[in-house]
């Protein structure tokens, strides 16, 4: 007969407890509602300067996703603005991770990065004085920055970053903002996305 795996304590007061699972949808509904004034707050930008850089955009609507186990924890995604395919990717992607952080993401490949990897190249020094991390992976749906992967750019530095975007099938640009700073997810944003719309224009 298999042994019957114990709780702990602690668990044993989990169990009793509803309180942190009650907490949690309406922290899930929040953040949701966050989103998507997060979304219509980069609107304009899209539909004006996103829209030049790339007219294959031709959506005023993001998408909000959610889920619960990256990593073995809740997330919420907002891919706004973005366009994928099997093989092209040109997406602004905005990430909450449960107990860790917000991050904006800017990801390019194939046609589009080839369309904007000289652009690219040249963007060093615009983007040197933010806390910008890299992604060296081979996966561009890696999203933890603590991973082995990923470097910041000061540390990569400017020859190392143009090896990057020289080299690389994606490209992939990270900014993360501290949870507890979440009134400021709608200026980090637009920040980071403004920045990426003059980068590439």
């Amino acid at each position: 007969m298999m042994e019957i795996p114990e709780f702990a304590p602690q668990e044993i007061s989990l169990l009793n407890d509803t309180t942190f699972l009650t907490a949690k949808r309406k922290i899930t509904r929040t953040l949701i509602l966050h989103f998507e004034i997060l979304e219509k707050s980069l609107q304009p930008m899209v539909l004006s300067e996103w829209q030049n850089l790339e007219p294959a955009h031709n959506k005023s609507s993001g998408k909000i996703s959610k889920g619960e186990n990256y990593k073995g924890l809740p997330y919420i995604v907002l891919d706004y603005p973005a366009i994928f395919s099997r093989t092209d990717i040109f997406a602004f992607r905005t990430l909450f991770w449960w107990g860790n952080y917000y991050s904006n993401q800017f990801i390019l490949m194939g046609a589009y990065l080839e369309k904007f990897r000289e652009k690219l190249d040249r963007a060093y020094n615009r983007l040197k004085d933010d806390e910008v991390y890299i992604d060296l992976s081979s996966n561009p749906w890696n999203h933890d920055v603590s991973d082995q992967h990923f470097v910041t750019l000061s540390r990569l530095g400017q020859a190392g970053f143009q090896q990057y975007v020289k080299e690389r099938t994606f490209v992939k640009l990270v900014w993360t903002l501290d949870l507890s700073s979440w009134k400021t997810l709608i200026q980090f944003s637009s920040h980071n996305l403004k920045t990426m719309v003059n980068i590439l224009n």
